[in-house]
């Protein structure tokens, strides 16, 4: 991910996985963002998932952080979390998102006067799942097969 020139930076002293970690706060309630582009494909389900350890603070000016996937960076990302404070401790965050082609994933943010870290972000696609109506008509599917099987070998008898 690519830091835009005011933000505080890569650290090494909160990590959630590994050593290092991206840290934002007490920037006088600047917005910053932190982007990166991806190539996906077009049509394909993706989940964005990240680590983030945040200490809001609304007492000056507060904070937000804010997050998404889209083609570009307007309209804004998708998600808004005003004054996130996970109370000191690394929380798990996932979002779903379709493949354009070429997507630019954003976190942007202030914490005024806290500060918040950001891990172990991932992009990965998401395989789907057989809905229970599908699975249903197979599971008949199966029974009529059997219950056919069944009147053949009493018929041969």
């Amino acid at each position: 991910l690519s830091p835009n020139n005011c933000c505080t930076g890569v650290t090494s002293s909160e990590a959630y996985l590994g050593s290092y970690s991206f840290e934002n706060g007490n920037e006088n309630s600047q917005y910053t963002y932190l982007t990166q582009q991806i190539t996906d494909a077009i049509g394909t389900n993706y989940q964005l998932s990240f680590w983030l350890l945040a200490f809001g603070d609304s007492s000056n000016g507060g904070s937000a952080l804010t997050y998404g996937v889209q083609p570009s960076l307007l309209p804004d990302p998708s998600v808004t979390l005003t004054n996130p404070d996970t109370g000191g401790a690394w929380t798990h965050y996932t979002m779903n998102f379709s493949g354009t082609g070429t997507d630019i994933i954003s976190f942007g943010g202030y914490d005024n006067p806290g500060y918040w870290f950001l891990d172990n972000v991932s992009v990965s696609a998401v395989t789907a799942v057989p809905e229970p109506p599908t699975l249903a008509l197979f599971g008949l599917g199966l029974l009529g097969i059997g219950i056919m099987n069944r009147k053949r070998k009493a018929q041969k008898s």
